[in-house]
Protein backbone atom coordinates (compact mmCIF):
# COMPACT_ATOMS: atom_id res chain seq x y z
CA UNK A 1 0.00 0.00 0.00
CA UNK A 2 3.09 1.99 0.22
CA UNK A 3 4.27 2.07 -3.31
CA UNK A 4 0.74 2.94 -4.29
CA UNK A 5 0.18 6.10 -1.81
CA UNK A 6 3.83 7.34 -3.26
CA UNK A 7 2.76 6.86 -6.56
CA UNK A 8 -0.62 8.58 -6.47
CA UNK A 9 1.59 11.78 -4.66
CA UNK A 10 4.12 11.26 -7.43
CA UNK A 11 1.05 11.82 -9.84
CA UNK A 12 0.05 14.50 -7.34
CA UNK A 13 3.52 16.39 -7.56
CA UNK A 14 3.01 16.55 -11.38
CA UNK A 15 -0.37 17.98 -11.54
CA UNK A 16 -1.39 14.54 -13.16
CA UNK A 17 -5.03 15.29 -10.77
CA UNK A 18 -6.96 12.39 -12.49
CA UNK A 19 -4.82 10.06 -12.44
CA UNK A 20 -4.00 10.56 -8.63
CA UNK A 21 -7.72 10.68 -7.50
CA UNK A 22 -8.04 7.05 -9.41
CA UNK A 23 -4.69 5.96 -7.55
CA UNK A 24 -5.90 7.32 -4.33
CA UNK A 25 -9.21 5.50 -4.73
CA UNK A 26 -7.36 2.46 -5.62
CA UNK A 27 -5.68 2.96 -2.07
CA UNK A 28 -8.69 3.38 0.01
CA UNK A 29 -10.55 -0.01 -1.97
CA UNK A 30 -7.26 -1.69 -1.03
CA UNK A 31 -7.66 -0.43 2.31
CA UNK A 32 -10.66 1.66 3.87
CA UNK A 33 -9.68 2.33 6.93
CA UNK A 34 -6.69 4.04 5.69
CA UNK A 35 -7.43 7.70 6.58
CA UNK A 36 -4.24 9.46 4.64
CA UNK A 37 -5.78 7.77 0.98
CA UNK A 38 -8.62 9.67 1.79
CA UNK A 39 -6.96 12.92 2.81
CA UNK A 40 -4.80 12.62 -0.53
CA UNK A 41 -7.83 11.96 -2.73
CA UNK A 42 -9.86 15.15 -1.21
CA UNK A 43 -6.54 17.02 -2.19
CA UNK A 44 -6.14 15.69 -5.83
CA UNK A 45 -10.26 16.65 -6.24
CA UNK A 46 -9.66 20.21 -4.80
CA UNK A 47 -6.72 20.32 -6.94
CA UNK A 48 -8.05 19.22 -10.27
CA UNK A 49 -10.97 21.60 -9.77
CA UNK A 50 -8.76 24.55 -9.56
CA UNK A 51 -6.91 23.27 -12.99
CA UNK A 52 -10.17 23.39 -14.27
CA UNK A 53 -11.48 26.73 -12.85
CA UNK A 54 -7.99 28.59 -14.00
CA UNK A 55 -8.93 26.77 -17.30
CA UNK A 56 -12.45 28.10 -17.97
CA UNK A 57 -10.20 31.74 -16.60
CA UNK A 58 -8.16 31.76 -19.17
CA UNK A 59 -10.69 30.74 -22.03
CA UNK A 60 -13.29 33.53 -21.15
CA UNK A 61 -9.90 36.11 -21.26
CA UNK A 62 -9.14 34.98 -24.74
CA UNK A 63 -12.64 35.03 -25.73
CA UNK A 64 -13.24 38.47 -24.81
CA UNK A 65 -9.55 39.66 -26.41
CA UNK A 66 -11.42 38.43 -29.88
Amino acid sequence: MKFELEAGKHLLKNEAYQEAVKQFTSVIEASPSFAEGYNQRAIAHFMLEISIDEAILQLRSRMQDK
